[in-house]
């Protein structure tokens, strides 16, 4: 069975902008989600993979990752490379957990 998600209009934040993070933000930038790109490294480091992504409508986040890069995404990925202590990736899950706990003591 194949499910078709319909991202258009969606938050995704893509943590890392590595080989898979730049193929990340082209994707849902083509399937219309709203796409931020957070990088701890600069922008000069990155200009190869920015110049991959010139025309798409992506917000770029550099030199550093934090939680306000993740606040608001309805999605996250994490490149591989990037630590999983890394506070854009922590910060969702204890939303996350916040949440169900919330929800789960109703």
């Amino acid at each position: 069975m194949i499910v078709k998600q319909d991202w258009h209009g969606k938050n995704v934040t893509v943590i890392g902008l590595g080989i898979e993070g730049e193929d990340l933000a082209r994707y849902f930038a083509g399937q219309g989600a709203r796409v931020t790109v957070s990088d701890a490294k600069s922008r000069e480091a990155l200009a190869s993979r920015l110049a991959a992504l010139r025309g798409l409508d992506i917000r770029f986040a550099f030199g550093g990752n934090s939680a306000a890069d993740v606040a608001d995404a309805d999605l996250v990925c994490v490149s591989q490379g990037v630590p999983l202590a890394n506070v854009a990736v922590v910060w969702p899950r204890i939303v996350w957990l916040v949440k169900f706990s919330s929800i789960s003591s109703l």
